[in-house]
């Protein structure tokens, strides 16, 4: 199940990871300018909402679902990768303060 902690680990920086039906992954680096990830670290802000979550009954849930061909669970999943994706294309183009208006 979840891969991508070990992977970014091992890979570092900002990366955008393609797991393949299998079992190969895919890492392809963004590659962004000094000054848009120097503009991203600024503008990154994190929370603790005092909520947690067991990561494995989520994982499972989500394999459960996917092998069940669950229609809701697919169209999330590839609406991620979709985001990601779009992400990944503005950053090419444009600065994140750009992007966001």
């Amino acid at each position: 199940m979840g891969k991508q902690d070990q992977y970014i680990a091992a890979f570092g920086g900002l990366a955008v990871m393609d797991f393949h039906v299998d079992g190969s992954v895919s890492v392809l680096p963004l590659r962004i300018s000094s000054e848009t990830l120097t503009e991203l670290e600024s503008n990154l802000v994190m929370y603790f909402t005092g909520y947690s979550r067991d990561a494995d009954l989520i994982l499972a849930e989500q394999k459960t679902k996917t092998e069940a061909h669950d229609d809701s669970m697919i169209e999330g999943l590839h609406a991620i990768k979709h985001l990601v994706w779009r992400r990944r294309m503005l950053w090419r183009r444009v600065t994140l303060t750009d992007s966001a208006r």
